[in-house]
């Protein structure tokens, strides 16, 4: 019980640490982010951080920086889920875009010939 909490503050704030930088990585460079190393990190970190904030929610304990990590570590999880969609849904429009780009240039050339 003792070692669990000696690994709370270290392990949520290396997961946060790893977590702003996916999320800097995300807003200036995203084709860091996008190779498959970098996903890798950032589907691993979200996994971990919820796993961590499961194994850590059962402890009987009611200190303000126990509460306070498990909320930092559900919270900053979640936030990588959200990005996650919201690149899901950018990659979807982006492809949809080229899609009709496509077929507008293909109905140009047969219109032409």
């Amino acid at each position: 019980m003792i070692l669990n909490k000696k690994l709370m503050i270290p392990s949520t704030f290396l997961l946060l640490t790893c977590h702003i930088g996916i999320f800097y990585f995300w807003i200036f460079d995203w084709k860091k982010i996008s190779t498959p190393y970098g996903l890798v990190i950032w589907i691993i970190s979200t996994v971990c951080g919820f796993l961590l904030y499961y194994h850590f929610k059962h402890q009987n304990s009611n200190k303000i920086v126990l509460i306070g990590s498990s909320l930092l570590l559900i919270v900053s999880s979640s936030f990588m889920i959200f990005l996650g969609i919201i690149t899901g849904i950018k990659l979807l429009v982006l492809c949809l875009k080229y899609i009709v780009f496509y077929c507008v240039k293909k109905s140009e050339q047969n219109r032409i010939t």
